[in-house]
């Protein structure tokens, strides 16, 4: 006030003797000034109305952009991904495709087009806030994914969830418990630790505390996996599915939901699971320590016998108490120097015999390693005997056995030292009853005609012969192409035909 006295009162004495000055300066403070002011006052009330408007318009145009049920978008600030959950499913989009998307929406308000470059940084600021792992997805995607892990692993609904409940667990780093699993599902665990990756980096891991060999874990933070499905796995090709690699986000996110929904996957168990088999599998080794587990070993697989034939030696109780923990599927949790102290036996350190200790399963031990013995002999030059072969070259020879592929390979691994190869395999020897290449060499020698054929119809003449000639078995398809290629000189091969002249050197 002081300011404006001060510069009217100037203004004054500055004109005050000449009279249409000061009818001027009159007019300016009392007529024109207050219209002009009203005017003012009018323009800016009307520029803050706007702005509150425009200002409520596109806070509303935000919420509905980020809350449009038909595309969500989050992020992973680890991996600088954006993510949008379209169509119940997870997948990285570029932030200028969000631009875009925001800028379209923006054209068609044209009062915010001033606003454009604001509301595009709110957005964004937003959804770099809006962390995926803590999304609800919708049934529809909870549904897909536990369909893709149950046909992966071939396991049912119940323990589908409780792996992704681990997952998740291990996700949101909720838990200090140890899973074990069959060593076959590690393809399977690392593949998606190694998708996650991609997504997480070293900062999540969804499988880290997945083991598949015990060394001295606490037995209360050890929890078990049941993948011991005889048809889990049969191929490199389920493990690698396209789909896991297509859906590995919405895997993950499946898995923090079940996590955060069910607290944690032993509550699952707990609470939620309605299949005790499974509770009661998982739960195994918490509620069972190492003294009790060999107990029951002992009740079920050890008897006793006053035939000193029948006394199991040490090679064979360690034998049988690693079939003991495979029946059982569970993981190894005593070793061999380890076994004696809880089987509380005495044994005879003489002749390492547990003096009259045997087991039912000793039979089986001494007839399969008996035929062994009578018909195995070494060969370098033989390769590829199958396990199954050699199965149904033994039930044959002992038609009332049980015996099956793994426990063949068992034992000849703990008692044989051979080597198998993709669990499939035996290289560098051969059976007595059945020499594979002996009987393929006698059917190229029946047949000796002096004609071209291709390979695969001298397959079906070899198993003809074979069939005719009553052979204990016939060699496969494959085992029989690459012995012809590998007995067979190049020159008389021509786009897999043996040539007419190579009979002539038979």
């Amino acid at each position: 006030m002081e300011s404006i006295h001060l510069t009217i009162n100037q203004l004054y004495q500055k004109y005050k003797d000449n009279t249409i000055m000061k009818e001027k300066l009159r007019e300016y403070i009392c007529e024109k000034l207050p219209i002009k002011l009203e005017q003012f006052q009018n323009i800016s009330n009307q520029r803050n109305n706007r702005k509150d408007y425009l200002s409520e318009k596109s806070d509303l145009f935000i919420h509905n952009f980020l809350n449009n049920e038909e595309n969500k978008y989050f992020y992973i600030p680890v991996s600088n991904y954006f993510i949008v959950y379209e169509n119940n499913h997870y997948s990285i989009i570029n932030e200028d495709q969000i631009l875009n998307i925001i800028g379209k929406e923006i054209n068609c308000e044209k009062e915010l087009q001033p606003w454009k470059h604001k509301i595009r940084t709110n957005i964004i600021k937003i959804i770099k806030e809006n962390y995926v792992l803590n999304h609800i997805p919708e049934s529809e995607t909870i549904q897909n994914v536990l369909s893709l892990v149950r046909s992966s692993l071939c396991v049912n609904k119940e323990n589908a969830k409780y792996i992704l409940t681990i997952i998740g667990d291990n996700l949101l780093k909720k838990t200090n418990n140890i899973y074990f699993t069959n060593i076959r599902a590690k393809k399977w665990f690392d593949y998606i630790s190694d998708l996650a990756f991609s997504y997480f980096k070293y900062s999540k891991n969804p499988t880290s505390n997945i083991k598949f060999k015990y060394y001295h874990h606490s037995m209360e933070d050890s929890r078990l996996i049941d993948l011991f499905n005889e048809n889990y796995l049969c191929y490199d090709s389920d493990v690698y599915n396209p789909k896991l690699k297509e859906h590995i986000l919405d895997i993950l996110c499946v898995g923090a939901h079940y996590s955060m929904r069910y607290e944690d996957a032993d509550n699952y168990l707990l609470q939620e699971c309605s299949n005790q088999q499974l509770k009661d599998y998982a739960f195994y080794l918490k509620t069972h320590n190492k003294q009790q587990i060999v107990d029951i070993f002992k009740q079920e697989y050890l008897e006793n016998t006053d035939d000193n034939q029948l006394f199991l030696n040490r090679e064979n109780m360690i034998f049988i108490w690693k079939q003991f923990i495979k029946e059982k599927n569970l993981p190894l949790i005593i070793f061999s120097n380890e076994l004696e102290e809880y089987l509380n036996i005495n044994i005879d350190e003489s002749t390492s015999l547990y003096n009259s200790i045997t087991s039912r399963k000793l039979h089986v031990i001494k007839r399969f390693d008996s035929f062994w013995k009578q018909f195995m002999i070494e060969d370098e030059k033989e390769y590829d005997l199958e396990i199954s072969e050699l199965l149904t070259v033994y039930k044959k020879f002992c038609s009332d056995d049980k015996l099956n592929e793994e426990y063949i390979i068992s034992i000849i691994e703990h008692f044989h030292k051979k080597e198998i190869v993709d669990n499939k395999y035996i290289n560098g020897i051969v059976c007595k009853l059945w020499d594979k290449q002996k009987c393929i060499n006698d059917a190229l020698k029946e047949y000796n005609k002096n004609n071209t054929i291709s390979i695969i119809n001298l397959y079906k003449y070899y198993c003809s012969y074979a069939n005719t000639n009553r052979h204990i078995s016939i060699v496969s398809k494959h085992y029989f192409q690459k012995y012809i290629f590998d007995t067979v000189p190049e020159c008389y091969i021509y786009n897999d035909n043996i040539l007419e002249e190579y009979w002539d050197m038979i």
